[in-house]
């Protein structure tokens, strides 16, 4: 027997901190693929008073209603009797990890103990996800329960409704068992997780330029010139190691000689349109030139050639 199980739940203030409760849960018991049985209810958790916007927003339910609900220690006896009452060795399925750990928190938050028949969970999120393959590859290790209705061809919009969540996820997993992959729409959530990807590295790119561009905007257009000094090499050499500039192979090994002094390195600070740093190392008759973007794993030791630069010409 299969016993699938779906949770909401809000933040509950304690003292200045919010701790996470369960508001609603639901559970749907399958054996043979027939509905043996379901369970569902409301929660008042501890200390309750209000839900937040979102969670109102999203699951229909108000303020009044959990407060009228039974509590968490009266619903997880329910719970309890209704597995035991099944009288069945079972699989308990959940979406996620978010439910079983809130749950867990919310028993000793309550004081509830151990749940006896809630112990062993397998997370389907996981599980499901790993299977679907696009391109030859894992599509997403964690897609949504939206995601994975749509990709499978199973109804509307995920509801925020916990027993209704429950058969969703049972749904779910009994397409996945038969591999009723519509694969016209994994490649649609496949290429809309891709974007999402795409775009969050961009944000990340622009904000990570803009915190650069504060911290050195006041070197743009500079330029300073040195010998390639053994402190300056040792520089160079580890940005080498580490991935960040790419010398060719022999002025990489010249600059490990002790005659690299007789060398020149010049650098150039540039804010526009991305801060950057244009770099030249003139070795014998080798002429190196990398235009070297501003990055966190870069930008000290960049800074520190400088000064070295600067700090010889006094």
């Amino acid at each position: 027997m299969n016993i699938y199980m779906d949770a909401e739940f809000d933040g509950v203030r304690k003292g200045s901190r919010f701790i996470q409760c369960l508001i609603s849960i639901g559970l749907i018991a399958i054996d043979n693929e027939c509905v043996i049985d379901s369970y569902y209810s409301l929660i008042r958790p501890r200390r309750f008073h209000t839900l937040s916007k979102t969670v109102r927003r999203m699951t229909k339910l108000s303020d009044e209603e959990i407060k009228k609900a039974p509590d968490f220690r009266e619903v997880m006896d329910e719970i309890n009797a209704f597995i035991n009452a099944l009288n069945s060795p079972y699989e308990l399925y959940t979406f996620g990890p978010d439910d079983v750990r809130t749950l867990k928190h919310q028993a000793v938050y309550e004081g509830y103990g151990n749940i006896s028949a809630l112990t062993k969970f397998t997370d389907l999120q996981r599980k499901i996800s790993n299977d679907i393959i696009y391109e030859g590859k894992v599509a997403s290790d964690m897609l949504s329960l939206d995601d994975l209705k749509y990709i499978y061809g199973i109804g509307n919009k995920v509801e925020h409704n916990a027993l209704n969540d429950a058969v969703d996820l049972y749904l779910i997993h009994e397409a996945n068992m038969s591999g009723a992959i519509q694969a016209e729409r994994l490649e649609i959530i496949a290429e809309r997780r891709r974007q999402k990807v795409e775009d969050a590295r961009k944000r990340t790119q622009m904000h990570m330029q803009n915190i650069l561009f504060e911290r050195y905007h006041f070197y743009e257009h500079q330029k300073s010139s040195c010998a390639l000094y053994p402190a300056v090499s040792a520089q160079l050499n580890s940005l080498q190691e580490r991935g960040l500039i790419h010398l060719p192979f022999h002025l990489s090994s010249m600059l490990l000689s002790e005659s690299c002094e007789q060398g020149k390195l010049t650098m150039e600070w540039l804010m526009h349109p991305q801060p950057l740093v244009k770099l030249m190392i003139e070795l014998g008759d080798e002429v190196w030139k990398q235009d070297c973007l501003l990055t966190y794993g870069n930008s000290g030791a960049i800074e520190r050639i400088w000064r070295i630069c600067e700090g010889s010409k006094q």
